[in-house]
C-alpha cells in the first residue's frame, strides 16, 4: 500500500519525551518499507487544516498511519487529524477521533468508568459535578487533565488530603501557573500493571500483561511511574522501575481480571487498532483503572511493542495488524453520499 506516516512536528531542541514521536515515526516508516509498503513521512504542526489537506489529496495514500500526539502543543487536540482524514475519506490507523477526544480527557474517562462500575481511583477537581467522587481518607496525586507520557507527574505532587480546601487551592494555583486544567487523584500505593490490546483479524487480543516493578525503593519513597521513571536517565526512578512479564500462579486470577477489564474498556470507549490500559492494584488485590491510553507509543522500545514481542509478534506484524484494522474499518472513511447509500437513502 501507499502509506503516509503522519506525526507531530517538534523542535530539534525539544525534550526527549517530545522527540520520541520522531523516533516512533521513523521506525514505523522504515519497518513498513521493509515489508513492501511505499511510505512517506508528513509532519502535522498547526490547526491550519488547508495545507495538510492539500498535501494528502496530492499524495493520494491508501492509508495514513496516524501518530499525531498533539497540535499547537496541546495533547487535548490529538483527535483533530482523525476528523480531517475522515472528511477526506482516507483510512487511518488507531482509535477513532471520538475515542481520542474522550480518553485524552482523564476526568471524562473517569466519569464514564464510574458510570459503568469499572473501579477508578477517587478524585478531586474544581468542577462542582465531581463533588461526590472524593475520598476523605486518601492521599492525592496532582495530575494534568490532558497529558501524555507522564508529563507533569512527580512524586512531590502527592498530598495528604487532610483538608480538601488545601487541594482546591493547589489545583487553582497549578491551573493559573500552567494555563491547563488539573485534578487530584487518590493515590493507590500498590502494584502497577500495563495491559495492551491489539486488534487482529480475529478481533481485539490482549497481549501478555506487564508489571512495572519498584525495585529497591526506600520505604519512605512513593512508588510512582512518573516523568523521571520514563525519561530522566540520570534518576533513581528510571533505573529502578523495570518491566516484567513473569508471574507466578498466585497472580493468575488477578491477571484474568485485568484482561477482562481491559477488554471492557476497549468495548466501552469504542477503541480500534491498539490501546493500553494502566492499572494500580491496592493491598486488598482490587484493580483500579488509572487511564486509557488510546494510540500508545509504538516505538521499538515501547512497552506495547515489548508486550507484543512477549506474545511472539514481531514489530512488522504489530504494524501490519494496526494498518489492516484501519483499512478494514470503512465506517470512519465513508463520505456523506456513501453513508446515505449504505443506509438505503
Amino acid at each position: 500500500m501507499k502509506v503516509v506516516v503522519l506525526y507531530t512536528r517538534v523542535s530539534p531542541k525539544a525534550p526527549q519525551d517530545e522527540l520520541d514521536i520522531v523516533v516512533q515515526a521513523k521506525a514505523v516508516s522504515e519497518c513498513l518499507q521493509q515489508v513492501g509498503h511505499e511510505c512517506e513521512l508528513l509532519d502535522f504542526a498547526t490547526l491550519d487544516m488547508g495545507p495538510i489537506a492539500r498535501k494528502l489529496r496530492q499524495k493520494k495514500p491508501d492509508a495514513v498511519f496516524n501518530l499525531v500526539e498533539e497540535l499547537n502543543g496541546e495533547v487535548s487536540l490529538n483527535y483533530t487529524p482523525g476528523f480531517l482524514l475522515r472528511s477526506l475519506a482516507i483510512p487511518f490507523t488507531g482509535c477513532p477521533p471520538e475515542a481520542l477526544l474522550v480518553t485524552t480527557d482523564k476526568l471524562v474517562t473517569k466519569r464514564i468508568l464510574r458510570a459503568v462500575d469499572i473501579p477508578t481511583p477517587a478524585w478531586v477537581s474544581l468542577i462542582p459535578a465531581d463533588e461526590p467522587f472524593r475520598d476523605p481518607a486518601a492521599q492525592y496525586l496532582l495530575k494534568p487533565v490532558h497529558a501524555d507520557a507522564s508529563q507533569g507527574i512527580f512524586e512531590e505532587q502527592v498530598r495528604l488530603a487532610v483538608l480538601h480546601e488545601d487541594l482546591f487551592r493547589e489545583l487553582a494555583q497549578a491551573e493559573e501557573r500552567t494555563g491547563r486544567e488539573w485534578f487530584a487523584e487518590a493515590f493507590i500505593g500498590g502494584r502497577e500493571f500495563n495491559i495492551s490490546v491489539l486488534e487482529t483479524s480475529e478481533g481485539p487480543v490482549v497481549l501478555p500483561p506487564a508489571e512495572i516493578r519498584f525495585d529497591d525503593f526506600p520505604e519512605d519513597k512513593l512508588k510512582i511511574v512518573g516523568y523521571r521513571a520514563k525519561w530522566d536517565e540520570s534518576s533513581f526512578e528510571y533505573h529502578h522501575t523495570p518491566r516484567t512479564f513473569d508471574f507466578s500462579q498466585v497472580d493468575e486470577f488477578l491477571l484474568s481480571q485485568l484482561k477482562e477489564i481491559a477488554l471492557k474498556c476497549w468495548q466501552l470507549f469504542k477503541l480500534r487498532g491498539y490501546c493500553r490500559v494502566d492499572f494500580r492494584i491496592d493491598e486488598a488485590g482490587q484493580p483500579w483503572v488509572l487511564e486509557i491510553n488510546s494510540n500508545p507509543c509504538i516505538s521499538p522500545d515501547a512497552g506495547f511493542v515489548a508486550a507484543a514481542a512477549r506474545a511472539g509478534r514481531s514489530y512488522s506484524e504489530v504494524l501490519d495488524c494496526i494498518l489492516h484494522a484501519a483499512v478494514a474499518d470503512t465506517r470512519g472513511t465513508l463520505t456523506a453520499p456513501q453513508l446515505l447509500a449504505a443506509a438505503g437513502g
